[in-house]
């Protein structure tokens, strides 16, 4: 997306994430489509290594994002997903990212000027959205009297 990108606020549950990023227009349908498979193959990575109670200024130095000082003390749990992201850890907990599960974008976006929104679910709840999905789908094909094509690749 570019360097200009950071993160501007964010909500994570068990089920649900909200995340707040600065950039200047809206995403493209096939980028949103890129960065889903992106998140879930790195979900699917297993990574899990994490470094509780670590000083915040060695924290940082290691390359962790301090993305909201104010909420984080001295010491400070860094989360680590091999090579591709460090973080200080504010919230949510999971051992492994594969506790995740899967990871399915529902919309993005404007939430302010210069300020993009993604919305998804994680898990359980992102399948069964994709299940509801797949029901409606079955439901208006029927309608139609039809039979909804599958890609080439199932």
């Amino acid at each position: 997306m570019g360097d200009h990108v950071r993160q501007a606020g964010s909500f994570v549950s068990a089920e649900r994430l909200r995340f707040d990023f600065t950039h200047f227009a809206a995403i493209e349908k096939g980028d949103l489509a890129k960065i889903e498979a992106l998140v879930n193959q790195k979900v699917r990575g297993e990574f899990k290594d994490q470094y509780p109670n670590h000083g915040r200024g060695g924290a940082i130095q290691m390359g962790a994002m301090a993305l909201f000082g104010e909420k984080y003390g001295e010491k400070v749990r860094v989360v680590m997903a091999s090579d591709f992201s460090i973080e200080l850890c504010g919230g949510t907990h999971t051992s492994m990212t594969g506790d995740i599960g899967f990871f399915k974008i529902l919309n993005e976006m404007g939430v302010a000027t210069g300020v993009r929104r993604i919305e998804a679910l994680t898990g359980e709840a992102a399948y069964e959205h994709i299940r509801e999905e797949e029901r409606e789908l079955w439901q208006t094909a029927q309608a139609l009297k039809a039979i909804p094509e599958r890609s080439s690749g199932r």
